[in-house]
């Protein structure tokens, strides 16, 4: 688990999978429709997994989806950015 990973667990995030495209939208709608909040981050690539162009560009295009009931509070606000509330 990666120390992003880890601070996201707690602060009640939970892990499901890592996507792109059409089946990212459609999870993250599925997600939403069943009473999560969805928060979507680059995924970390593993440092033992050598540097290519394949691997640059799906980094770019895939997203790791983390959920957590959207009834869970903390004291912190990661869906906006400053002044958008």
């Amino acid at each position: 688990m990666t120390s992003t990973e880890e601070q996201l667990q707690q602060q009640g995030w939970t892990k499901r999978f890592t996507t792109f495209g059409q089946r990212l939208k459609e999870a993250v709608d599925l997600f939403r429709e069943l009473g999560f909040e969805v928060r979507l981050e680059k995924p970390e690539i593993p440092e033992d997994i050598p540097d290519s162009s394949c691997t640059t560009c799906l980094s770019q295009l895939e997203r790791t989806i983390f959920v957590r009931p959207v009834d869970f509070h903390d004291d912190t606000d990661y869906l906006f950015e400053e002044g958008e509330k």
